[in-house]
């Protein structure tokens, strides 16, 4: 018994500790603080400013104060620095329940509860509950889905927990007065990255830019946001391969971050 309630009392220590390490991070002139409880978390804070080069060079595109939605936010390195360099206000979309005590402190150690609102919803085409799997059960992980069986890559996701939540279209958050309509809009959700625009086609008419990672080899992803996007009368500005995505330092070949922008 002793040992049960010591070994409990110790995980119960070392859990508590981890939660409270943090690393900040300087890119430009913007410092940001990142919690860190684990080797993936610490080592996205590390590669923040080399990881994903491009799309911080898309946030610094933007004007002050501009509405910005983070559609996959996992922790919020990137709607953090919206909002610490761009004073941007930030809707931070993110269903995990893995990632989403990260971000909040994440939000909470650099004082930006002002300017990020939390979003804990999946978004999709519809309105209703469905599936989130998840193929991790790290803080920070990444490749889940929602309301499909495929991963980014279009192939049948591993799932390692499942649980159904809820899930709206960007045309109905707006629409029901949950957020204000965006000026830029950040897609990263490891495979419906489709879907969600698909659901959004009246939020993307008004739109200034979006980001939009997508997998060449899912050809039926591609076509279909590409269609969506310029039909919305969006233009491809920039198409750019990570250096890295994983902590491995391995590059998955054929995904991109894709940039449309409002050319009129």
């Amino acid at each position: 018994m002793l040992r049960t309630r010591v070994g409990r009392f110790v995980c119960e220590v070392m859990l508590e500790d981890a939660m409270q390490r943090s690393v900040t991070v300087r890119h430009e002139k913007i410092e940001i603080k990142f919690a860190i409880p684990n080797p993936l978390l610490h080592w996205r804070a590390l590669t923040f400013a080399e990881k994903e080069p491009e799309t911080l060079r898309w946030i610094d595109s933007f004007g002050e104060e501009e509405t910005v939605w983070d559609i996959g936010a996992n922790v919020g390195l990137y709607a953090l620095y919206s909002a610490k360099s761009r004073q941007a206000n930030v809707w931070a979309f993110e269903p995990s329940i893995f990632n989403l005590e990260v971000l909040g402190r994440n939000i909470a150690m650099n004082e930006l509860a002002d300017k990020i609102k939390i979003m804990p919803i999946a978004l999709s085409d519809c309105v209703g509950f469905s599936r989130m799997k998840h193929s991790s059960t790290q803080w920070g992980g990444a490749l889940s889905t929602f309301g499909v069986d495929y991963g980014a890559d279009g192939k049948p996701l591993a799932t390692l927990l499942g649980y159904d939540t809820f899930g709206m279209s960007m045309d109905d958050v707006v629409a029901y007065g949950f957020c204000p309509a965006p000026d830029h809009i950040k897609i990263d959700v490891d495979g419906i990255e489709h879907i969600i625009l698909s659901g959004g086609q009246t939020v993307l008419r008004t739109a200034k830019s979006v980001l939009v990672e997508i997998n060449d080899d899912f050809g039926a992803q591609r076509k279909m946001a590409e269609n969506i996007l310029k039909k919305a009368g969006l233009t491809l500005q920039e198409k750019e391969r990570s250096i890295y995505t994983d902590a491995s330092g391995s590059v998955t070949p054929n995904v991109f971050n894709q940039i449309w922008k409002r050319t009129n």
